[in-house]
């Protein structure tokens, strides 16, 4: 047990971020160009696509290993974080040209914390319409392939969206999300309550092989969570606080996706899957999912499973000082799972990056806090 601070914790203030080398490998969700008329199947693919986090530039990588891993007796750290010591966040900022193209990729600053050469966790803001896509926001871009960056630090940042380090033993770090109390719009143009809002933070110094036993530990508690429900207003009132994946295989030949998302909802809204009103594919009945999408072989699939129906995991109370311990068998769970094209072998399959992330629809506000964040592996086999 961690003895209590003998003063209260200090939150470490945001510093500007600029003249940082970026970081690469930032997660992104997408919105697919139009194309020819998709068929239904596809559609349904398509639109839960944009729901997800997705890679937009993979980091160059010569082998599984990396510098990241720490050896804990008999088994090893494979995040630059473990217990979130000298953490390091930055948030996206906007979004720039690159050289030879119109594409634009995001851009980082306001970054808190102890940041050097290490990538930083990531903070990232989506906020889709009903159909989960930017289609008639006022920050559409067809050079856009991934909107993260939902939001304006400056006016923004410490009132209906926070994401902060605090300084205590051990370190936290708070997320707070609140779309009840600010009914204004967004750099979308949209009120806040309108569609789904995403708040994620991303570690990308996760890289792993998924051969090996990982598992992903942590302490939440949940300070506050409301309201829930329907309201005359917005409709259905919901949250989800949830632990994401995402691992990288090639499929079956004639299949080019390449992405796979898992994703734990650790605490959620009654009624909240069910309000994205999805049909249920004929390849997700395996297991009880939450959500489950896939599609004609080009995009990514997805599968969302419920902590305490997949995992039997303890349940988190909605507004409490009490920690819950939260322990997802990572790889257990991928090599689990009824995938439409899984890998030749799970050596050959990889890791890479974890999120933790608060979604909401409607009226709704949560805050919570981690610490003792760990994301751990055996050690792979010397050749």
């Amino acid at each position: 047990m961690h003895k209590p601070p003998s003063s209260p914790p200090k939150v470490l203030r945001p510093f500007d971020f600029r003249g940082h080398h970026p970081i690469r490998g930032v997660f992104l969700r997408t919105t697919t160009p139009a194309r020819a008329p998709p068929t239904t199947e596809l559609m349904t693919s398509m639109s839960a696509t944009n729901r997800i986090l997705i890679v937009a530039a993979v980091v160059a990588l010569t082998s599984f290993h990396t510098s990241a891993e720490i050896s804990i007796g008999a088994k090893v750290e494979l995040t630059s974080y473990p217990t979130l010591a000298n953490a390091c966040l930055a948030f996206i900022t906007g979004y720039k040209s690159q050289p030879g193209s119109s594409k634009l990729i995001p851009t980082l600053g306001h970054a808190q914390g102890s940041c050097g050469p290490r990538k930083a966790l990531i903070v990232t803001v989506t906020h889709e319409n009903t159909q989960n896509n930017h289609k008639g926001s006022t920050n559409y871009s067809d050079d856009i392939s991934g909107y993260v960056g939902d939001f304006d630090y400056d006016k923004d940042y410490g009132r209906w969206l926070r994401v902060q380090i605090i300084e205590s033993e051990p370190p936290r770090i708070a997320m707070d999300l609140d779309t009840a109390d600010f009914p204004e719009n967004n750099v979308t143009g949209w009120p806040l309550q309108y569609g789904h809002l995403f708040l994620g933070l991303n570690d990308q110094t996760v890289v792993s092989s998924l051969d090996r036993s990982i598992s992903v530990d942590f302490d939440l508690k949940v300070r506050t969570a409301k309201p829930s429900g329907k309201s005359p207003n917005v409709g259905f009132n919901g949250r989800r606080i949830l632990l994401g994946a995402q691992g990288i295989w090639t499929e079956a030949p004639l299949r080019t996706n390449t992405t796979h998302f898992l994703e734990v909802d650790i605490s959620q809204t009654p009624g909240y899957s069910e309000s994205y009103h999805q049909p249920q594919s004929p390849l997700c009945k395996d297991v009880k999912y939450d959500r489950c999408f896939y599609g004609d072989g080009r995009f990514a699939e997805g599968r969302e499973v419920s902590l305490q129906t997949a995992l039997a995991g303890p349940d988190v109370p909605d507004t409490s000082d009490q920690w819950t311990h939260i322990q997802v068998p990572l790889s257990a769970l991928f090599q689990k799972l009824k995938w439409v094209s899984p890998p030749n072998s799970w050596g050959s399959a990889k890791l890479q990056a974890i999120y933790i992330a608060i979604e909401s629809t409607g009226a709704t506000s949560t805050k919570i806090e981690v610490k003792d964040y760990h994301v751990t592996g055996t050690p792979l086999a010397t050749p």
